[in-house]
């Protein structure tokens, strides 16, 4: 089941990548490293 939400969250970022400014885009990637800690952890 976190394997689905993991896939969610990436669809997700890849979604919002594509609209935002790159400043914020490298927001959303730092983000998205902290998660992999997280769900790893």
């Amino acid at each position: 089941m976190s394997q689905d939400i993991k896939q969610l969250r990436v669809k997700l970022f890849d979604e919002l990548s594509k609209i935002v400014d790159p400043e914020i885009n490298t927001s959303i990637v730092e983000l998205e490293l902290i998660d992999e800690v997280d769900i790893n952890g």
